[in-house]
Formats: structure tokens, C-alpha cells, sequence
């Protein structure tokens, strides 16, 4: 959160587009980076409510300066990507993705003619179910 404070503080390099993505990109990031670490959703709502009011504080501060803009359309874009960072502590799509992945690449590695294989070792390990409310 640091360095997204202080990189957008910082007078800003011609980007010769739409740095929308870019915003949505890293407020998801700092959002989903919270929603992995906290275990129960109240926490994770907080820490995502936090990251987009954090964003909404810094274009203010962005209008503040003389070298950068206030831009609405940027503090949509962060709250948006902090929503969707969200997603990352939804424990049902946490538990399917190894199970998915593991289906796709099973068929891939079948349907090569090679061996059939599929990894199922990060099922349960990389992503443990807890279930919480």
C-alpha cells in the first residue's frame, strides 16, 4: 500500500493512454493480498472498503498537488478492482480452482496422447477449506 501511495504522489510519466487498468490492477491486487491473508468476511469487507477508501484519498490528494490530477474516473476504477480482489477469499471458488485446473489439465495432458496425468497435490495444500462467516 506504500508503494501505491507514493507512486501515486509521484509526478507521473506520460502513459500516452488509459491507466484505468492499471488502477484496477493494483487496488485488486492490495485488496485480494488482504482477502487471502483474513479469515473471516466482515474482515476481508473492511480491508477491500479500506483499500477503495484508500484510493478515493489519494486521487484527492493527486488534485492536491501540482503535477497530478483529481480523476473520478480513477477512483471508480479502484474500487472496482478492490472489489473483485474480494473474490480472492471466496472460499467456494478457492477450493474448485485446484479441482478445476487439475480437470483442465488432466484433459490437455490426455487428450496429447501421452500419459494421462493430472497434479493432484495442490488440492488442499495450496488452498486449505476453512469455511468461515
Amino acid at each position: 500500500m506504500i508503494a501505491v501511495g507514493v507512486l501515486s504522489l509521484m509526478p507521473a510519466p506520460d502513459m500516452g493512454g488509459s491507466d484505468k487498468l492499471l488502477h484496477f490492477i493494483a487496488y485488486g491486487a492490495m485488496s485480494g493480498g488482504f482477502a487471502l491473508l483474513l479469515d473471516r468476511w466482515p474482515t476481508r469487507l473492511a480491508a477491500a472498503l479500506a483499500v477503495a477508501a484508500y484510493g478515493v484519498l489519494l486521487e484527492y490528494l493527486q488534485g492536491l498537488t501540482g503535477y497530478r490530477m483529481f480523476d473520478p474516473a480513477d477512483m471508480l476504477a479502484n474500487a472496482a478492482g478492490a472489489a473483485l480482489g474480494l473474490l480472492f477469499g471466496w472460499q467456494p471458488l478457492l477450493c474448485k480452482a485446484p479441482e478445476f485446473l487439475d480437470t483442465c489439465l488432466y484433459k490437455i495432458h490426455a487428450a496429447s496422447g501421452t500419459v494421462a496425468w493430472a497434479a493432484r497435490t495442490w488440492a488442499g495444500v495450496a488452498y486449505p477449506c476453512r469455511w468461515s462467516s
